[in-house]
């Protein structure tokens, strides 16, 4: 199914005419989007979720990094602790 096809009001599984008011074709009884579509919004969102999480997990490594840093600042200068 084309962008034509979609303002036009053309089934992308039969080919008949579909109004634009239309959620199924009255022919073949196909949705009016077709599942192509439908798993490419999918996809993104997935990608958008993956993205979130990998930022989300070098965030936190990061976080981890320098926390762990401060520490080994304040214990090797003896400055804090519970040992010194």
């Amino acid at each position: 199914m084309t962008t034509e096809d979609a303002k036009e009001g053309v089934c992308w599984s039969c080919g008949a005419a579909m109004a634009s008011a239309d959620n199924f074709c009255r022919k073949c009884g196909a949705p009016f989007r077709s599942p192509l579509e439908a798993s490419t919004d999918i996809h993104n969102r997935l990608r958008a979720v993956e993205k979130l999480q990998l930022r989300t997990a070098i965030g936190v490594f990061f976080l981890i990094i320098i926390c762990s840093w401060l520490l080994l600042q304040l214990y090797h200068f003896g400055r804090g602790g519970p040992l010194g």
